[in-house]
């Protein structure tokens, strides 16, 4: 089952970045449309439609792309979650609901994402319910334990003393986490 979860958070991350980047893609048009049209950014936020296609073109651009990069922050931070094996998936399943409707790979993704979330609840884990003897001491150094690896930052490590061994030098080298 732990091939499944990997698999569903990779997923979910690669597309969640193929999302951001149609969002930028969809700002960048905006940006062309209306400098084509001899509009100006002011007139799309001020609803100033009744001009032409152009302009209505990139508010509708400007919808579809927030609300695309809403959905996909949200796939990307769920299947990093997913990945880290920790639980509140609710973001990644109300966007893999979401995502049955665009057939058919949304709708694999989404269905795969949707069963393996169900499939694995009692797999995932909840970091703030994790009691660890050195909690207090972890705080000071800012590391995190998740129940399955010790994290100082983006770096994960294995072994308590690994990850103090990493967080001491960055204190070192005055580096903030």
């Amino acid at each position: 089952m732990q091939n499944h979860i990997k698999l569903a958070a990779q997923v979910n991350i690669i597309f969640g970045w193929i999302g951001i980047g149609l969002s930028i893609l969809a700002g960048i048009s905006i940006f062309i449309l209306f400098i084509a049209s001899g509009g100006s950014l002011k007139d799309l936020t001020a609803g100033d439609t009744s001009g032409s296609w152009v302009r209505t073109l990139g508010l509708l651009l400007l919808v579809l792309g927030s609300l695309q990069l809403i959905f996909s922050v949200t796939q990307l931070s769920g299947g990093r979650k997913l990945l880290a094996g920790e639980k509140g998936m609710t973001g990644l399943m109300i966007v893999s609901l979401i995502s049955l409707l665009a057939f058919p790979i949304g709708t694999i993704i989404g269905a795969y994402t949707i069963w393996v979330i169900s499939a694995c609840r009692d797999l995932l884990i909840d970091p703030s319910t994790i009691k660890h003897p050195h909690a207090e001491q972890m705080a000071q150094e800012g590391i995190i334990y998740n129940g399955r690896y010790y994290a100082v930052g983006e770096i994960h490590f294995d072994k308590l003393d690994d990850a103090f061994a990493y967080a001491r030098q960055l204190k070192q080298r005055n580096i903030s986490v």
